[in-house]
């Protein structure tokens, strides 16, 4: 069986709930004024997608909503560390004085041809570093790395590519300052 998908902005499962308790008339009706009303204020901008069953259980309040900024901050840092892991993989062939700018150009074109598919991105960018294959299965803080993106929702990996794309030039900054403390 194929999973429906429906898209609602992150921010309104606990104003939903209020309203369905709140007024007059079924809770149908409430629900379809309330969704008419959402539709009128434009607050579709911050979207998530989740299954039904999610979507359930956040309307029942079985799931905790994180803090957009908490979230942001995390791949933020997922972010760091995957970067400041690629120059220990970074291809023998390649020429070392230009590390940080391939490893960049290698996240920019990365997301271009990902999809949004993260496996995608993770193998074109250690291809586009010339990433030995041997050195790939054997290092244990890429493994860490990938396991942790693995984990993530939907929407937290679209938010990992999204600080990668829009964060790339804080980042490599901070990645090669990550770097540096672990090669000293």
């Amino acid at each position: 069986l194929t999973q429906r998908f429906v898209t609602w902005p992150v921010s309104i499962f606990t104003e939903m709930k209020q309203c369905l308790k709140i007024g007059s008339g079924t809770t149908k009706h409430r629900k379809a004024a309330w969704l008419r009303g959402l539709r009128k204020e434009k607050k579709m901008q911050e979207l998530m997608i989740v299954s039904k069953e999610e979507f359930r259980q956040r309307l029942a309040g079985l799931i905790q909503e994180a803090p957009p900024q908490e979230a942001s901050e995390a791949m933020k840092e997922l972010a760091i560390n995957l970067v400041s892991t690629l120059p220990r993989l970074f291809g023998d062939e390649l020429d070392r004085l230009t590390m940080w700018e391939r490893i960049g150009n290698g996240v920019t074109v990365a997301i271009k041809k990902c999809g949004g598919d993260t496996d995608v991105f993770l193998t074109q960018l250690l291809d586009h570093i010339l990433a030995n294959k041997a050195s790939l299965a054997s290092c244990e803080q890429l493994q860490a790395i990938i396991f942790k993106i693995d984990a993530l929702e939907a929407g937290g990996k679209k938010l990992l590519l999204q600080t990668l794309e829009t964060k790339l030039n804080v980042i490599l900054v901070y990645a090669r300052l990550a770097w540096k403390e672990r090669t000293k």
